[in-house]
Parts: C-alpha cells; structure tokens; sequence
C-alpha cells in the first residue's frame, strides 16, 4: 500500500499517476472532497481513468495525529506532498502546525506503523535566501539572513523533522522543487504563474528562479525511492529562466503579447504596501505581500547535476513542458 498526502494538489495528483503505474494499492488524502473531481479529470486527461477507479481516497488532517495515524497504517511507502504554501505573515501559525507539526505527526506515525520508505516534498525555499547570482546546489547550509519568508522557515524546519526520523530509522529522502509548472485547482500554489500567463499583461521584474515540469518532479520521486536514495535531498530544477523570459514563453503559448515593460522595484515596494491596506479594510487575503516582491526581484540559479547524475534523468524541455502546462490548463481548468 502507498499512501500520497495532498493528492489533490498540483505535485500529489501527479504523483498519483506516476504510482498508479506501479500496479500497487494507492491510498490518497485530500481536505476538500471537490477537489477529488479535478484529479479524476487529470487522470482522464492522461487515459488513466481505470487506474483513478482504484485509488482509495480518506479525509486527510495533518493537524490531528489520529488521522495520520490512519493514513499511514498498512502502508510500506509514503509521498508526503501536502503542505500549507502562503506568503501572508498572518498565516504564520497556521504554516507551522501544517508544514513542521504535520511534517511531525507524518514521521512519528510512519516509524510507530513500520513505513518502508519515505519521500518528503520541501522545497528550494528551504535553503533560504542566498546571495543574487549564486548557483545553488544541495550542499547549501539554511541561510537566516534577513529576506526568508515565514513559509521558507517552516519547510527549513519540516527537513529537520526529517533528518531527526532519518536518525531513528525511518528510510526517507527529501526533494527540493522549484517552481513548480502544471494545472492545478489553487491558484495560490506555483500553478498561479500559469493563471496570471493566460490573462496577458505588459509589465515583468527583473529577478530570475528556477522552474520545473510537475510531471518531472514526480517521476524523480518515484525514481528515486526506487533507487532507495535515503539520507539526502535532491533539487529538482529543470531550468533557470529570468522572469521575464518564462512570462514571455507562457504568453507565447497562450497567444498573448509577451510582457515588454519591466516593474521598477520602488513600484513593486509601493504595490504591496497598497495591497496590504486594501485587504485589511476588505477583510481579505493581500494578493501581494513583501515576500513575494523580495522573491520577483531576487536572482538565483539551481543546480540539478546531483538528481541528473544519480538517476541518468533528462528533464524535460521548457517548450515541452509549457505545451503541457498551457494544453492542460486549458483543457482542465
């Protein structure tokens, strides 16, 4: 039995393709059941209707350790994708009872329930903020300078829980994505690149980061459990593009106008501080916040020599998984 936590999420429900194709039971959480409906489709997209028919689905809460209890229980192998992604101070609280907490009771009940192996989801942002130009590489040690988002902290911590399990026996392996490209239900996840790409608009930032084809990551995952590449994390990067380049190759394939003015940083300082007033009287969640200014504005490079070497893994191409990214979207979304 295989257990995928956050199946209905971009990464997870991908995921749940790459393991169906091991012919293995496949138990999958989620937190909203609609969600469930999309998953469906994305399998039905992929001619995998049958093996969506075979997946168990359980309402899954990080928050409650009898529910991961359960969860886990009979499994050999686990994915964990869920995690909370926000860039909103105000969610401080809630980004670590999900993302170390849940992290936590995952671990905790993989090693009480004798879980074979163990593949969890962090991220680039885990490394913290680096210097602008540097070519990151898993070596990096967690950098506490100012710039780290609430959210970067919590998945920093979320590896400890990791490492900490590692060292009581449980066989797990970390991987790092990027920014993740592929269709997805919340926009508020990497997937909003693709949303806010297929709307047009004139104006890009300056900064640069990495990105990766979901489908990719996935098939890294699976790979490297397979491999039983325990102990370590893997950047999964397919490629490092500049802002303005990536913007510009999704609006292509949408058949927009690439954007052409570049966004000063001294408006983008403005937006959000604007963005932060504006929520407060509305009594929403700021579509803007300082960290996701700092992070359009800011440079940096991945290295994937380390996934590509252990596994003789070729990432996709950007055209090919922006054909994906764009066709299923359009289709799914």
């Amino acid at each position: 039995m295989i257990f995928v936590s956050g199946g209905t999420g971009l990464l997870g429900s991908h995921v749940l393709i790459e393991v169906s194709k091991k012919g293995l039971s496949i138990r999958a959480g989620y937190r909203t059941e609609a969600n469930i409906a999309f998953v469906k489709s994305l399998f039905a997209y992929h001619n995998l209707r049958e093996a969506f028919e075979k997946i168990h689905w359980i309402d899954f809460d990080l928050s409650n350790p009898a529910s991961v209890e359960s969860a886990v229980e009979g499994c050999k192998e686990v994915y964990h994708c869920a995690a909370l992604v926000s860039f909103f101070s105000n969610d401080s609280q809630k980004l670590f009872d999900v993302n170390v907490t849940g992290t936590r009771h995952m671990v905790n009940a993989s090693l009480r329930h004798g879980v074979d192996k163990f593949c969890h989801v962090s991220s680039t942002g885990s490394i913290g903020r680096q210097k602008d130009g540097l070519l990151v590489t898993e070596k990096e040690k967690w950098s506490s300078k100012v710039g780290n988002s609430v959210y970067s902290k919590t998945k920093h911590l979320s590896e400890l829980e990791i490492w900490r399990a590692s060292e009581e026996g449980l066989n797990a392996v970390v991987v790092n994505p990027s920014i993740i490209l592929g269709p997805a239900l919340d926009a508020r996840s990497s997937a909003a690149i693709i949303k806010n790409a297929s709307k047009g608009g004139r104006f890009f930032t300056s900064g640069s980061n990495g990105f990766v084809d979901v489908r990719d990551a996935a098939l890294c995952m699976v790979k490297l459990m397979e491999a039983n590449c325990f102990y370590e994390r893997f950047l999964l990067v397919g490629h490092n593009k500049r802002f303005r380049e990536m913007l510009g190759t999704l609006a292509k394939a949408f058949g927009k106008k690439a954007p052409n003015r570049s966004l000063p940083r001294l408006i983008g300082e403005v937006a959000w501080r604007l963005e932060i007033l504006r929520s407060f009287f509305a009594g929403s969640k700021p579509l803007l916040t300082r960290e996701t200014i700092d992070s359009a504005y800011h440079e940096v490079s991945y290295s994937n020599e380390k996934v590509r070497s252990r596994l003789s893994f070729e990432f996709r191409s950007l055209e090919d998984t922006v054909d994906y990214a764009v066709a299923s979207f359009q289709k799914l979304l």
